[in-house]
Parts: C-alpha cells; structure tokens; sequence
C-alpha cells in the first residue's frame, strides 16, 4: 500500500470517527491504526535517507549561497528534531518490559 493511499485512508477515517456509535467502530479503526503503523514506520525510514541525501548533495553543489545553505541546515535539524521527538514519544508510552527471570536451576 503506498503512502498516498494510507494518507487517503487516514483523511477518511478522521473524517467518520465523530460519526462512529459502537465501539466495534472504533475497534475496527485501532486495528486499522495498529495494522499500518509499521508501514508508517518504513515508508518514514525509507524515504528520509533520501532526503538527507539530496540535502547532502545540494549543499555540495556550487551555486549555493550562504542563505541556502542555512536554510538547508535548518531543514536538515528540524528532521532530526521531528524524528528525536517520535521516537522520544513512542518510548515514553512503550517502556522496555521487565527482563523476565530465568528459572532456578
């Protein structure tokens, strides 16, 4: 499935949750949610090496100028600053489980 579709899927079920009645509705959509999250997840991984690597050949590029070479830094931090903040907020609500003990043997 590719990005735009899920993006399409998304708008609409944002668009139906106020009209949702029964929690089989809303259990429909959190599957939905949960069955897509590791696509999210890809798609984000996949495609951000590209971006990173198109910044990093435009800031070798010759024509660019001072402003357009802090811009691109700019943009370069505010990715790293998005990602830092996802993964800080998926930490915060999946804490690592406790190690489980072996059995004494």
């Amino acid at each position: 499935m590719n990005i735009q579709l899920i993006a399409t899927f998304l708008s609409l079920l944002l668009s139906v949750v106020p009209q949702m009645t029964n929690s089989q509705q809303v259990n429909s959509a959190v599957n939905f949610i949960q069955q897509i999250i590791p696509m999210l997840v890809k798609e984000y991984s996949d495609l951000l090496p590209i971006v990173k690597n198109i910044l990093a050949l435009l800031k070798q590029n010759g024509a660019v100028t001072p402003e357009q070479n802090a811009a691109m830094m700019a943009v370069d931090a505010q990715i790293d600053k998005a990602f830092d903040d996802a993964l800080a907020a998926y930490l915060a609500n999946h804490p690592d489980p406790a190690p489980v003990a072996s059995p004494a043997g």
